[in-house]
């Protein structure tokens, strides 16, 4: 979610200050007087009551909640979504009836599509409370593994791309580059012709529950195979991964590889910009290429530490539209909108960093950042900001999601639901990526966005992050000192592509691929 520092309190407030979530009570008056109010209020097309009316009416309620019925939680998220939902007039008004509460709410957003053909919204989805507050707390789940697939006919192929450290497959000896081919006795190459075989993929891949354990088959980047148990366990997610400084002809340059812009974020951020301070580094590399999004308070300081004082002073982040309902006030703090600055001091958001200490700057006036169609949303909003004060943002690696657009997340009854509220534009006014950033020599076959400086380049999964040999970093390295991109991979990419015999469409079935792909108030 965007999170405006005004509206940021201490730890025991942050759900209702910090994720900027409508926490909404009991309204008084039982059981009774809310079925006098909602009598005769039941769906009609064209006709939404106020969303209020339906607020904290739960089939399943806790001591804090009303009794209701499934049928008013979906017509609370009918109203909340005409309300508040920034495409709220390309939404089909649908009765609720025959639909659970999930799949209602799926079906309550545009169908519309971008210019390159793509969903307009591509970003609506849900958690249940207890599950979304661990996530923010860094705490999900899980084998402290960062899954990426490929499609190589006939094979999934199935690919460690980050290790947490201290986690069980850390714990087990996995890295990154490690290949799965077979999860719990199912060869991965059977997605495509056996239904079970993807049921059973992601029950090994995500296991929702802590003390799960499954077996996998392993190949390692040396050729070893071996079989590894891995039992699900509560895992600390890493905002950065790596942050190094590199000697280049001469100069230092600052590499930090950053993957979450959560509430745990900000102080490994300040650490390895507080480093690059102290040595005096000439250049940044950003690698964002995992970087599904979060809170705009992180990627505002982010900026931020990047530009400096001078380029930011009385310079607007991102300002953020609201659909026609909501020209002049948020409505979801009822305060005046009111542009989000480049937040230049700490904030205290569990007591580790006090608010309002200096952050480190550098003061730059270009930066090179690293991308894949995983970094999205509050990540393309720290290089829409950056371009719109006239520092140059060079893009190494491949087009971005395109998610200029965020939300607030809003809880009911058991669940907090995020769909789009809002859209946002830099200084200069600028928001319309829907289809991402591109660097300027994308291969034809690749999906193009917005054209920046840079070159196309792929990620390097036989390499860690943060080595200089690494191919995506190297790339940015290299194009640095040269202003050069390396063509064989242009040539890789194209021959790749020729052979392609098609997409594998069950890969939209993994949840994997289901993961947040940004969020932006959470964005």
């Amino acid at each position: 979610m965007k999170i405006f520092n005004r509206l940021i309190g201490k730890p025991v407030m942050l759900l209702c200050a910090l994720l900027l979530v409508s926490c909404g009570g009991d309204s008084g008056g039982g059981v009774s007087a809310y079925r006098d109010l909602v009598s005769g209020q039941d769906w009609s097309e064209g006709i939404y009551f106020p969303a209020d009316n339906y607020q904290n009416s739960c089939e399943t309620p806790t001591s804090e909640q009303r009794e209701g019925s499934a049928y008013d939680e979906k017509m609370w998220l009918r109203s909340w979504t005409n309300d508040v939902y920034l495409w709220y007039d390309e939404v089909e008004d649908v009765d609720p009836l025959g639909y659970s509460v999930a799949d209602y709410f799926n079906v309550l957003k545009t169908n519309a599509t971008t210019a390159s053909g793509r969903d307009k919204d591509r970003f609506h989805f849900y958690y249940e409370i207890d599950e979304w507050q661990q996530r923010q707390q860094g705490i999900i789940s899980g084998y402290g593994i960062r899954w990426e697939f490929e499609v190589e006919t006939p094979r999934l192929i199935v690919t460690i791309a980050l290790v947490a450290a201290g986690s069980p497959a850390d714990n087990q000896g996995l890295r990154r580059g490690d290949v799965v081919t077979e999860v719990d006795g199912v060869d991965t190459a059977t997605v495509y012709d056996v239904e079970s075989a993807l049921d059973n993929l992601n029950a090994g891949l995500f296991p929702p529950e802590h003390g799960e354990t499954h077996i996998f088959t392993v190949q390692s980047l040396s050729g070893e195979t071996r079989e590894v148990s891995l039992e699900s366990a509560p895992v600390a997610t890493q905002a950065v991964t790596a942050s190094e400084v590199i000697e280049t002809d001469g100069s230092s340059l600052g590499y930090v590889a950053f993957n979450n812009h959560n509430l745990v974020a900000q102080d490994a951020l300040v650490e390895s910009f507080q480093s690059f301070v102290d040595a005096g580094v000439e250049d940044v590399v950003l690698d964002l290429r995992y970087n599904g999004g979060g809170y705009l308070a992180v990627a505002s300081q982010l900026a931020y530490m990047i530009a400096g004082e001078q380029q930011t002073e009385g310079k607007v982040f991102e300002r953020v539209v609201f659909n026609d309902k909501h020209t002049e006030t948020n409505p979801f703090t009822g305060s005046d909108l009111a542009p989000m600055p480049f937040n230049s001091k700490t904030i205290d958001f569990f007591g580790e960093l006090p608010d309002g200490r200096d952050l480190p700057n550098l003061g730059l006036n270009r930066v090179v950042v690293i991308t894949t169609g995983d970094t999205c949303s509050a990540s393309e909003s720290i290089m829409n900001s950056l371009r719109g004060i006239d520092v140059e943002v060079i893009q190494i690696g491949s087009t971005t999601c395109g998610k200029p657009y965020g939300f607030y997340g809003t809880e009911n009854c058991q669940n907090i639901y995020f769909s789009i509220n809002m859209k946002g534009e830099n200084d200069k006014g600028f928001g319309d990526y829907a289809d991402g950033f591109s660097p300027q020599n994308l291969p034809s076959t690749e999906p193009a966005g917005v054209s920046l400086e840079g070159c196309y380049a792929e990620d390097d999964l036989s390499r860690e992050l943060g080595d200089p040999d690494e191919g995506m970093f190297a790339a940015a390295i290299k194009y640095l000192a040269s202003g050069e991109c390396d063509t064989a991979v242009l040539q890789k990419a194209s021959a790749a592509a020729a052979q392609k015999t098609g997409d594998l469409p069950v890969l939209e079935g993994l949840e994997a691929l289901r993961r947040v792909e940004g969020l932006k108030l959470y964005r």
